[in-house]
């Protein structure tokens, strides 16, 4: 149903998919790369509250009415996705309960990732939150390698460039990632679930408890 009303597009690289404010005119279901929801500070930094992989679509809060929002979504890496103007999807959304509980439980998750975000960003350490941040994208893709540079992904983690470097380095030592300059590559996903601190897990959780 959604599929027949959609159009197959390539995203890329810092493409945005939808802005701070009002609906988007368009929302995707993506297929593969992801996508991070960001919130701009006063100072103009970026940090990073949300993902959207191919476990769910953009745009799904302003299915559930009129509202606005303060975050943007833009694409991380290069994928593909169903793009469906967003008037359309509120009409299949209305008319569809399948659609409309695929949705809700989504939504559900996002929140409970929000939450859990806000947390992990307030008590753990550097090393642990870039571990889970690592894993959530895996999952999310379903790729093992990714273009990042690490200065936006200290900006995506609201941590200093330093910082990161150091855990970097030692994640790159320890034979858990490869690195080079703007690439990094997951090696050893079970060594970073050893690192990852417990907000991976609960996030997970509710994701295969919601669907399953």
């Amino acid at each position: 149903m959604v599929i027949a009303k959609s159009s197959l597009v390539d995203l890329s690289v810092r493409q945005t998919l939808s802005d701070a404010g009002g609906p988007p005119k368009l929302a995707y279901f993506l297929l593969s790369g992801f996508a991070s929801e960001v919130v701009q500070l006063a100072d103009g930094e970026f940090v990073e509250i949300g993902l959207v992989g191919n476990e769910g679509l953009t745009g799904s809060y302003y299915l559930l009415g009129p509202s606005s929002s303060l975050h943007r979504c833009f694409i991380q890496t290069t994928g593909t996705a169903y793009e469906i103007p967003f008037s359309e999807l509120e009409n299949l959304f209305a008319a569809s309960p399948d659609l409309r509980s695929g949705v809700l439980k989504y939504v559900q998750h996002q929140i409970a990732h929000l939450a859990q975000t806000a947390a992990c960003n307030r008590v753990h350490d550097a090393a642990p939150r870039f571990a889970r941040w690592l894993l959530t994208i895996q999952d999310r893709s379903r790729a093992a390698e990714f273009s990042l540079t690490q200065d936006f992904l200290a900006q995506m983690l609201g941590i200093g460039r330093p910082t990161l470097n150091i855990v970097a380095r030692s994640f790159e030592k320890a034979g858990l990632v490869g690195h080079r300059r703007g690439t990094i590559q997951i090696l050893n996903r079970t060594g970073l679930r050893a690192i990852a601190c417990l907000c991976y897990e609960t996030t997970r959780q509710v994701l295969v408890k919601l669907y399953a």
